[in-house]
């Protein structure tokens, strides 16, 4: 059921360093759950979705990039009725897709809970 993300090499791709220097297991997110960002210094908000997750970061698909340092507040509604929280994190990078969609990967400023990570699978 859970879909770890690519941390190797397929048969058409480079090696990714990045992943080479992931000290935590990232997990594709099955459902893509929504979120809501506020990106300082402006606090604009900004709506994407969650891509993959580990217990200290997560990456995200947004329409936009966001610049690496960028500090977002990510606001995460998740399946559970009533659960919602608000984490903040730091941008590591921002990579335009081929659908020209951004993956911008983010370091949590503290470890999900369970709770918080098994509800974003």
């Amino acid at each position: 059921m859970l879909n770890e993300a690519n941390s190797g090499q397929s048969e058409n791709q480079e090696p990714l360093a990045e992943v080479e220097r992931r000290a935590e297991e990232r997990y594709r997110c099955c459902r893509c759950p929504a979120i809501r960002v506020l990106a300082k210094p402006s606090f604009q908000p900004y709506h994407g979705y969650v891509y993959d997750v580990a217990m200290g970061s997560m990456g995200f698909i947004f329409d936009r990039p966001f610049d690496v340092g960028t500090v977002l507040a990510i606001q995460l509604q998740t399946r559970h009725a009533g659960f919602s929280g608000i984490l903040s994190g730091q941008v590591d990078h921002c990579t335009l897709r081929e659908d020209g969609k951004w993956h911008v990967g983010c370091t949590l400023s503290r470890h999900l809970t369970e709770d918080e990570f098994f509800s974003l699978l």
